[in-house]
């Protein structure tokens, strides 16, 4: 089961670069990432262990799919012990029905 980084609802804290997990090699954690973009119409599913990293790469246009809706915040992160757990949890967030749940949750909201 998913562990929400450092927050009851992975949608309620939008956290700065400094608020971000870090982990150290002994016991390193993976995440399954939400990302907007600045004019809020996008969002983008992605899992890494390094969450600060991730974030500016692609805020630096370092990741081609995200290059051209920059920049990115962070609007939650879900964290899991394993890579193949993150992953998992990656690709079923991004089939098409989590999409549209994903969509209004962090997009849709008013």
């Amino acid at each position: 089961m998913p562990r929400l980084g450092g927050v009851k609802n992975a949608g309620d804290c939008l956290p700065t670069t400094g608020d971000l997990p870090k982990g150290d090699k002994s016991s390193t954690m993976f995440y399954v990432y939400f990302l907007k973009n600045k004019s809020g119409d996008r969002i983008y599913i992605g899992s890494t262990e390094d969450l600060n990293s991730r974030l500016d790469k692609h805020n630096k246009g370092y990741v081609k799919s995200t290059k051209a809706y920059r920049p990115w915040t962070l609007e939650g992160h879900e964290t899991y012990n394993t890579r193949s757990e993150a992953v998992k949890r990656e690709y079923f967030l991004k089939t098409s029905q989590q999409r549209v749940f994903l969509r209004k949750k962090y997009i849709d909201k008013k």
